[in-house]
């Protein structure tokens, strides 16, 4: 009798697993992204994220303008060991900068020269917004462009100090990432989506535009800063991590959007040529 009961036991265990394989091994990296967990980024063509500041770094820490004691801290947000990877043919492009002196942006394609150039005035220290400009030429699939931002020191005498520059390349938006996205209801799901599509600027951007609109959102702040520690940049994820106290948000995950009661609705991260709808 037991040794009966054992043999429907094991049979019953082995038929669970094939049917939890067969209900998983026709889905994509993508489509299952929403399985949980925090948001996870996977570079493009390897299975695990860099979390130590690599020798690509993208900082500049303990730099001074002339005549001034002030040690400045400035960081292009793109991952330190590769190019980091976009679908937007415009996407959103972020810095981190410690000081108040405007900020000069430049991009251009690797052995070119510069496709555009434009200054920033930071409202306060932290991270920087660098919206791409509507009237400038789209980033072209397949090819590998390169930016950086410097700080303007002094106008008058051009003096400047350079980020080491970050890559950037646009691809081909994944397959079924839009129906995929559809699906996701909060801020880190979303994120999680464009991190597991190798998508670096899509993810950075869904949080810091979630960050923005809840500055005291800590599980927002928390992704964020493991985002950034994942690849690489771990200066400005100690700068993020300190820069002011969290208070604990009420929800654990807090929607970016809400797609009740609002069909045909855009939402999306600032980065997006191409908004998504809430179904209708």
């Amino acid at each position: 009798m037991t040794s009966k009961l054992t043999t429907l036991f094991t049979s019953a265990l082995a038929l669970l697993s094939i049917q939890a394989f067969l209900s998983t091994s026709g889905s994509t990296p993508i489509q299952a992204a929403l399985a949980g967990g925090r948001v996870q980024y996977q570079p493009p063509g390897r299975s695990t994220p860099q979390r130590t500041e690599g020798s690509g770094t993208r900082s500049a820490d303990g730099v001074s303008c002339s005549g001034q004691s002030e040690k400045l801290f400035i960081a292009a947000l793109s991952p330190t060991s590769h190019i980091g990877q976009t679908s937007s043919p415009r996407p959103t492009l972020y810095a981190y900068f410690s000081g108040s002196q405007s900020l000069d942006v430049r991009i251009r394609e690797i052995g070119k020269s510069t496709l555009w150039s434009q200054t920033i005035q930071p409202k306060q220290p932290g991270l920087q917004t660098i919206a791409y400009p509507t009237n400038q030429p789209e980033l072209t699939v397949g090819k590998k462009y390169e930016w950086s931002v410097a700080i303007l020191c002094n106008p008058k005498t051009f003096e400047r100090i350079n980020s080491p520059s970050a890559g950037i390349t646009r691809i081909e938006e994944p397959e079924n990432l839009q129906e995929t996205l559809s699906k996701a209801r909060t801020t880190p799901d979303r994120a999680q989506v464009y991190a597991q599509a190798s998508l670096w600027y899509e993810a950075l951007d869904t949080l810091v535009t979630a960050k923005n609109l809840n500055p005291k959102d800590s599980a927002i702040q928390t992704e964020l800063i493991n985002l950034l520690e994942q690849v690489g940049l771990k200066k400005t994820a100690d700068r993020e991590r300190n820069a002011a106290p969290l208070t604990q948000s009420k929800a654990p995950k807090s929607p970016l959007y809400n797609c009740q009661g609002s069909t045909g609705a855009v939402y999306g991260g600032a980065s997006r040529g191409d908004r998504t709808r809430c179904p209708s």
